[in-house]
């Protein structure tokens, strides 16, 4: 009797070190861009849009006193580019909604484009449907001090 109670003690043992071994192994990764530029604040080139600081799970846009806070998922992570889906709330219609933000990065390139002092330029690219042709768009510039 005693060594079936043990032998059973040793099998819960087991079970519950596997069962950890397998939870650590495949838990979820903290998610991280493979390009450490998108993490700068991105200034806008334009009134229409907004200074942005991107995550892989928040896009926090700021205007003056006003904060737009989107709650995002990253589909996309290369070098060159980034695309997060997001949900905020729209304060124009009064009701959450989803977009998908794609953010593209290239060196400035003085000789062919204005740099506006800055070193990086980043296009985000505004859609409703995901890699959807027609979409708005905003330029931004990266401040190396940042």
């Amino acid at each position: 009797m005693k060594k079936s109670l043990w032998i059973g003690f040793l099998a819960v043992v087991i079970a519950i070190l596997v069962a950890g071994a397998y939870f650590f192994i495949n838990c979820e990764k903290e998610e991280k861009f493979v390009n450490p530029l998108f993490y700068k604040t991105l200034y806008p080139l334009t009134s229409m849009a907004w200074e942005t600081k991107l995550t892989p799970t928040l896009k926090i846009s700021v205007d003056g006193n006003d904060k737009e806070i989107a709650v995002c998922k990253m589909l996309d992570n290369t070098y060159e580019s980034i695309t997060l889906k997001c949900t905020y709330f729209n304060r124009l219609i009064k009701e959450e909604e989803t977009r998908f933000f794609k953010y593209t990065i290239w060196q400035c390139n003085p000789d062919r484009e204005h740099c506006y002092g800055s070193k990086w330029k980043v296009q985000e690219k505004i859609m409703d449907t995901y890699n959807q042709e027609d979409s708005s768009w905003f330029n931004y510039t990266i401040k190396e001090e940042d």
